[in-house]
């Protein structure tokens, strides 16, 4: 049965959602065109067609559902259960959201580096043009000017040797925000220097083992549900919105 809007507001007011004390300046992603940016361990690329409220709003609510997952279960050592807290206060959202089924990819030692994989990974969920400006965010986010976006995510999606983020594009489809999102979760047996980038060779070559996981949806944000639950995720949220969220330049 679905929740009432008096039911989501009680859950979002009961979310565990830690706030940093330092101020920050507010985040905002508002460049004309296609864009992009950090969002604690995701990065989400945007196609030109959504709007600054829009972007806003996908940004705010999986932001939020990352945080009330990391207060309750371990990122990288608990991650379904994780998963299954992020889905759950993105349907509360909502989202139209399925569950996360991951799958090993048996094929890691074909890359290079796990940005080779993850781009190859991506092909299977984003068409061309999301493909494209996808391989942009990512080279963009290896960029000196993106030092800090890049921090922010190896910050919130690794630890040593395990890392867990998403990525992927939103747009909007029958006037409504949608989000293909990929999910990544690894661990290895050396000390990852980042969340995203990383070599895995000449690692595997010298006996280093990994083990990668990806799972892939489309979600769908229905707007007429959030535009009323938006205040009680900003104010839930408070400095996170800002602190958490990073511009990427492409």
């Amino acid at each position: 049965m679905s929740l009432t809007i008096e039911e989501r507001l009680a859950i979002i007011k009961g979310l565990n959602v830690y706030q940093p004390r330092s101020p920050y300046a507010l985040a905002t992603i508002t460049a004309a065109g296609d864009t992009a940016a950090v969002d604690a361990g995701s990065s989400i690329a945007f196609v030109v067609n959504l709007n600054t409220q829009m972007k806003a709003d996908v940004l705010n609510s999986t932001l939020l559902a990352q945080l009330d997952a990391d207060a309750s279960f371990d990122r990288q050592k608990d991650t379904m259960g994780w998963y299954n807290s992020y889905k759950k206060t993105l349907g509360t959202l909502g989202w139209m959201v399925k569950d996360f089924q991951f799958t090993r990819l048996e094929d890691v030692h074909n890359f290079k580096s796990a940005e080779e994989l993850i781009l190859d990974y991506a092909s299977t969920y984003l068409s061309k043009q999301e493909h494209d400006l996808f391989a942009i965010m990512l080279t963009a986010l290896q960029q000196p000017a993106n030092r800090g976006a890049a921090k922010l995510m190896d910050n919130s999606a690794r630890v040593l040797n395990q890392t867990n983020f998403q990525a992927g594009v939103a747009s909007v489809t029958s006037g409504q925000p949608t989000f293909k999102i990929g999910a990544y979760t690894c661990t290895a047996s050396w000390t990852l220097e980042h969340a995203v980038f990383f070599q895995l060779h000449p690692q595997l070559d010298r006996g280093g083992t990994i083990q990668f996981y990806a799972e892939s949806q489309t979600m769908t944000l229905d707007d007429k549900i959030y535009s009323q639950l938006r205040a009680a995720v900003l104010a839930k949220l408070g400095n996170n919105a800002q602190a958490l969220v990073d511009s990427i330049v492409l």
